[in-house]
C-alpha cells in the first residue's frame, strides 16, 4: 500500500510490516463479530504519513484493490 498526499509519496510499505498477519487478524474478528460480504477491516497505518492540511488530497492505494481519495476540509465550528 502507499499513501500519497498533494502528490507527494509519504508512506509505502507492506502487510509484512504488520505486527500480526492478515489472517490472524481477520480470524480473531470473526469470532467476535459476523462478518459479511462488503465488509471493511482498516488495519491502520505502517507509518505516519505527517501533517496534512486543509484543501489537500489524500490518496491510499492498495494494489489489487484500488485507491481511496479524499480532500482535507476546512475544519467547521
Amino acid at each position: 500500500m502507499y499513501t500519497d498526499v498533494a502528490g507527494e509519496r509519504r508512506q509505502e510499505a507492506t502487510t509484512d510490516l504488520m505486527l500480526f498477519g492478515v489472517a490472524e487478524i481477520v480470524s480473531y474478528l470473526s469470532k467476535r463479530f459476523t462478518l459479511r460480504p462488503g465488509d471493511v477491516i482498516a488495519f491502520g497505518s505502517p507509518a505516519n504519513p505527517g501533517l496534512v492540511e486543509p484543501g489537500d488530497t489524500v490518496e491510499i492505494t492498495y494494489e489489487g484493490v484500488g485507491t481511496l481519495r479524499n480532500t482535507v476540509a476546512e475544519p467547521t465550528e
